[in-house]
């Protein structure tokens, strides 16, 4: 029998296994792992949850000290699976739940199979080391929004199959195939490397007439732009703005007709907008933090270039840091 932690399998892992079953095969048994900037991204928002701190009382008829809340690492050998726990929230009553920190939005309802997966396998972990817990949440980042469900025999099972046959794939030396058509494979960091436009078109049977489902094209990849740059504006009274589609302007304050523009640009060649030394006494500038950052900016001074035209924002109430 190997090391018990080689044995066991990641909760993100069976995550990874509910969203593509390729994907799991790649990370978990070769070893294949790229970055994108989704992957990126979601190492930024985990910053504060990835380092340890907090307390809650040691599981029940346990005489030991507190317990970490952030950055918990369990495992359990009948279960099958290790994680890292986020955060574990505690109630009023002393139960506790686990908090998972996700990138992306939240779904209409209810939370993402994977995510509900992962979220269920660290509910169990929390119960088999003697804790109370009856529900599960995922913080997601992008919609700004925690979303709680409880836990029910239902999501148990489903958490159970999922990390069944995640153990049956480990074990076998042939990836899975890969998707067909799926929308998954357009922000996948392994696209590149698990080609799944590419693996089903040369496994098709090219002599007889194409399926129903058969993709007709192969999709292109497009790599993520590294050389676009910030634009920060300091002075002020400027103003920003659109002067055709996908073309972004500065207007000093003085100067009221678009003909006087101090600066124009493409788009496509800004990373991002920063304002310097945003003032938050303007309406403007709460407007400002109230529209634009809450939904889309990490840091409530910058916001992507797409959202000017998105929202249409003009005034935008800088002020000098020089003044």
């Amino acid at each position: 029998m190997g090391d018990l932690q080689t044995e066991l399998i990641p909760a993100r892992g069976v995550n990874a296994f509910v969203f593509c079953p390729r994907l799991f095969w790649l990370e978990y048994v070769v070893g294949e792992f790229a970055d994108n900037e989704h992957t990126v991204e979601g190492r930024s928002v985990h910053k504060r949850v990835d380092k340890p701190g907090g307390e809650m009382a040691a599981p029940e008829g346990e005489e030991e000290a507190a317990w970490q809340t952030r950055s918990l690492w369990l495992s359990d050998a009948d279960i099958g699976v290790t994680a890292k726990l986020d955060l574990v929230d505690v109630t009023e009553s002393g139960e506790v739940f686990p908090v998972d920190t996700k990138k992306g939005r939240a779904p209409d309802e209810g939370l993402w199979a994977p995510d509900r997966v992962q979220l269920t396998l660290q509910a169990l972990l929390l119960r088999a080391n003697g804790y109370r817990v009856e529900k599960i949440a995922a913080w997601y980042h992008g919609s700004r929004k925690r979303v709680e469900l409880m836990l029910s025999d239902a999501l148990v099972a489903e958490a159970t199959d999922a990390t069944r046959d995640a153990q049956i794939l480990r074990s076998q030396s042939a990836p899975p195939a890969p998707l067909v058509d799926s929308p998954q494979c357009r922000g996948c960091s392994l696209n590149a490397i698990c080609l799944p436009d590419e693996v089903n078109a040369l496994g098709r049977d090219h002599l007889t007439e194409p399926k129903p489902n058969d993709p007709t094209e192969i999709r292109r990849v497009f790599p993520a732009r590294d050389d676009r740059l910030p634009l920060y504006v300091h002075t002020s009274g400027t103003r920003i703005g659109l002067s055709k589609p996908w073309r972004v302007y500065l207007l000093p304050i003085k100067s009221r007709i678009h003909a006087h523009y101090c600066a124009e640009m493409p788009n496509t060649a800004m990373s991002r907008i920063s304002i310097a030394n945003l003032s938050r006494s303007t309406d403007s500038a709460k407007a400002w933090h109230r529209q634009i950052n809450l939904k889309h900016c990490s840091a409530w001074r910058e916001m992507p270039p797409n959202i000017i035209g998105r929202y249409s924002v003009k005034w935008l109430g800088a002020t000098s840091p020089h003044s």
